[in-house]
């Protein structure tokens, strides 16, 4: 039986065959059918293309954690989001594993399995909302002038 796993991150298009896979075994899709692993800095590029909003919110007297919120809180989400996607992938590829070679079990228990869980979650979430919060505070320290001249 043959199984292939494919994955698209950033733009580089990579396939893992576990098993008895020939050449035709292996099928690279499309970039649009896999999930991208750029939503970071998508999120830090949505947070440049509302600077003008959030000079504009400084100026009204709004406090820095009001203006920041909504970008951290936005991408914590797309963390959750991307960590859960990477957990399912992973899931997929020990299932095949598991599949073409049972013995995997006495390497793979489920403790070490839940503890790559909890810091592919952990991490999915820390990295985005960080990055948000820096982009923000970046633009929340920059005068009027210095938006334009970015």
């Amino acid at each position: 039986m043959k199984y292939s796993i494919g994955l698209d991150v950033g733009g580089t298009k990579c396939a893992v065959c576990v098993g008895q896979c020939g050449p035709d075994a292996v099928e690279i899709k499309s970039r649009e059918e896999f999930p991208t692993a750029g939503k970071t800095w998508q999120e830090v590029l949505g947070i440049y293309a509302q600077r003008f909003s959030i000079h504009t919110m400084k100026l009204v007297g709004a406090s820095w954690s009001f203006i920041r919120w909504p970008f951290v809180r936005n991408a914590l989400l797309v963390g959750l989001l991307a960590a859960i996607i990477a957990l399912a992938a992973l899931c997929g590829m020990v299932y095949v594993l598991y599949i073409n070679e049972p013995a995997i079990v006495t390497v793979l228990d489920w403790r070490i399995l839940a503890v790559t869980a909890g810091v592919v979650v952990f991490f999915g979430i820390a990295i985005t909302g960080l990055c948000a919060r820096v982009s923000v505070t970046k633009f929340l320290k920059m005068k009027a002038g210095e938006l334009y001249n970015i």
